[in-house]
C-alpha cells in the first residue's frame, strides 16, 4: 500500500472520529442522550466507544479500498463507493431495531452517516488512480 494511500487512510480515522464527536457533542447539548443499555458503552458515557469505532471503520475502509485497487483495478473506486454507502447504510438498521429514543436513534445514525461521508471523501478522491 503505497505511504500516501496510508496517509490518507489516518486521515480519514482521525477526521471520522473528530466529525463523530462534533455530531456526538451537539445532540447531547441538545438534550440527546446516549444511553443505550450497553454497560461497555453507557460507562464511558458512549464517546470513547464512538470515536474510537468510527477510527477503526475508517482504517478497515482503507485497507478494503486498498485491497480493491489490486483485486478490481478498473472499477475499484466505484465499487469502494457503493460499498461504503450500503456499509453505512446497514450499520444503521440495528439502531432502528434497538426501541431506542427517537432523537437518540437520528444523533447514532447521524453519526454513522457522517462518519462514511468523511470515509468517502477522504479515501476516494485520486486513491484509485494508476500508480498511486
Amino acid at each position: 500500500m503505497p505511504a500516501g494511500f496510508v496517509a490518507r487512510g489516518v486521515l480519514a480515522a482521525v477526521v471520522a472520529a473528530l466529525a463523530t464527536l462534533v455530531v456526538f457533542l451537539v445532540a447531547r447539548a441538545g438534550g440527546v442522550s446516549f444511553t443505550l443499555g450497553l454497560p461497555g458503552i453507557d460507562s464511558l458515557g458512549g464517546l470513547t466507544w464512538y470515536l474510537v469505532v468510527a477510527a477503526a471503520a475508517a482504517l478497515v475502509a482503507t485497507a478494503y479500498a486498498a485491497a480493491l485497487r489490486r483485486v478490481v483495478p478498473h472499477n475499484s473506486a466505484r465499487v469502494f463507493g457503493w460499498s461504503v454507502v450500503v456499509g453505512a447504510v446497514l450499520s444503521c438498521v440495528p439502531l432502528l431495531v434497538l426501541g431506542l429514543a427517537a432523537a437518540t436513534t437520528v444523533a447514532l445514525v447521524a453519526m454513522h452517516l457522517v462518519a462514511g461521508a468523511v470515509v468517502l471523501a477522504i479515501v476516494l478522491p485520486d486513491g484509485f488512480q494508476a500508480g498511486r
